[in-house]
């Protein structure tokens, strides 16, 4: 799960749109960030958590 995953579910009001996907590619991108320390400093294991993020930052841009 990463951050930007707990936008994923809420319903927006009128007008909500532009903000709810700001702060989904916000949220994903420090997810991304803390996930690139972590393999830069040899902590993350297993697939590479990097890809599935940057997937979900392309498709907030495109909602932006």
């Amino acid at each position: 799960m990463f951050l930007g995953d707990a936008y994923g579910t809420k319903s927006l009001a009128a007008g909500e749109e532009h903000a709810f996907w700001r702060s989904a590619h916000d949220n994903y991108q420090r997810s991304l960030d803390i996930y690139l320390d972590m393999r830069r400093r040899g902590i993350a294991a297993g697939e590479d958590a990097g890809d599935q993020v940057t997937v979900e930052i392309a498709k907030c841009d495109a909602a932006l």
